[in-house]
């Protein structure tokens, strides 16, 4: 069914996946109790490359989504983030109102971009930090390019600016990254000087 209809629709819940289903939505998915992985996402592009995010509008949703876009944003796919009134879920939303209901309501999905945003509605600068570093994921230039244009014409910001800050904080990961690997490097000669000094 994901393939018939060239998207996924990912939830959170064990109930959500059933009602979606038994409410027409079999192209509805959940990790089922823990958080997306990549190995998941990966089966999951197989199928389509697009993905309707449908999770509470409560602050655990909230996280949830914008964990879940880092790991869409670094497989390059395309997505749309719809977040449910608060206090509802799938399963709630389903029961209460229908599937009638839940179309016209995906009319107000948000773009990955759109939704990080308005998250700072008093600090745009914070929200663009928190955007910048969703888009430096994506291994896509093409689509990191147009996410970039769609980000400054968004915010107002200027778009060479906002290019220059990518290329900071792809710099600014490099030096974390290599930082990283030196501690790691140093740990293993550390563990086998040990392992060798305790059989002597």
């Amino acid at each position: 069914s994901i393939s018939q209809k060239g998207y996924s629709m990912i939830v959170e819940g064990y109930f959500d996946t059933i009602m979606s289903h038994q409410f027409g939505f079999d192209n509805t998915v959940s990790p089922l109790g823990t958080a997306l992985t990549i190995e998941q996402l990966k089966k999951i592009k197989r199928l389509a490359n697009k993905i309707l995010l449908v999770f509470d509008g409560d602050s655990a949703g909230i996280s949830a989504a914008k964990r879940t876009l880092e790991l869409i944003f670094s497989e390059a796919m395309i997505a749309k983030v719809l977040m449910l009134p608060t206090g509802e879920d799938p399963d709630s939303f389903f029961r209460k109102y229908g599937s009638s209901e839940m179309i016209k309501y995906m009319r107000q999905s948000k773009k990955p971009i759109e939704f990080i945003l308005s998250l700072y509605p008093k600090d745009i600068i914070e929200g663009v930090k928190c955007t910048l570093s969703m888009i430096s994921l994506c291994p896509d230039l093409l689509m990191r390019d147009k996410s970039i244009k769609e980000l400054s014409e968004v915010s107002k910001l200027d778009e060479l600016t906002l290019r220059q800050e990518l290329v900071n904080l792809a710099k600014k990961n490099a030096k974390l990254m290599k930082r990283h690997e030196k501690k790691e490097s140093l740990q293993n000669v550390t563990q086998i000087n040990n392992f060798i000094d305790s059989n002597k």
